[in-house]
């Protein structure tokens, strides 16, 4: 299980509390199919001042069954600590830009592209949310690198299935576009369960003692 806590500052420590000795990491009932896996938490940040929100919910469910997640308000690579991507960031941004330094902006942002996308795949599965509303540009990306690396991807939709946008159904199997992130926990907790099988060519999933 991942513990995560909340810092005064608004900062996170997390805490994993996944066994260490080998013979402790065979799976069994409690731990589930997902145990030890790693999720990537996709969508928009620009132009969403909420966007880590449903990305701490999200955190909280799956880390009681031992999912780790990869949020990009929180770069989890060495040295990515002056490279955080959340309000303040982008606040900074905005005033470079309106003073036209585009080059300081284009500096701070392609290490931080980086990181995501190869958070992207390293992750076993992906997280998305899609507001129709909010403009966003990097969540497109990294949606198609999920398509073309064929990495197993949930996406809700803010407002429902039915305002989905097009191109994102000729991408994904609409069976994987949901309502709500609820309706996602849901399923993953099927998954994990046993209740629902997965697509093991799609997924790839390591054998427990690999993870």
């Amino acid at each position: 299980m991942v513990c995560i806590t909340n810092n005064p500052d608004g900062s996170r420590e997390y805490k994993n509390d996944f066994p260490t000795k080998p013979e402790d990491q065979k799976l069994d009932i409690q731990q589930g199919v997902l145990y030890k896996t790693k999720f990537y938490l996709a969508g928009a940040m620009q132009n969403d001042s909420s966007g880590n929100n449903w990305r701490i919910e999200a955190e909280k469910e799956l880390s009681n069954m031992g999912i780790f997640c990869f949020n990009p308000y929180l770069k989890p690579f060495l040295d990515s600590d002056k490279l955080e991507e959340g309000n303040e960031a982008h606040q900074l941004f905005k005033t470079w830009m309106k003073e036209g330094r585009l080059d300081l902006v284009a500096e701070r942002m392609k290490p931080i592209r980086n990181f995501d996308l190869n958070c992207i795949d390293r992750a076993d599965a992906v997280i998305c949310k899609i507001n129709p509303n909010v403009p966003t540009w990097g969540t497109p990306e990294e949606l198609s690198l999920c398509s073309q690396i064929r990495r197993p991807t949930f996406i809700f939709i803010e407002g429902g299935r039915e305002f989905c946008p097009y191109w994102i159904l000729a991408m994904f199997n609409p069976k994987y576009i949901y309502n709500s992130l609820d309706e996602i926990i849901n399923v993953l907790k099927d998954i994990n369960s046993g209740k629902e099988s997965i697509n093991n060519d799609k997924w790839r999933l390591l054998k427990p003692q690999f993870r």
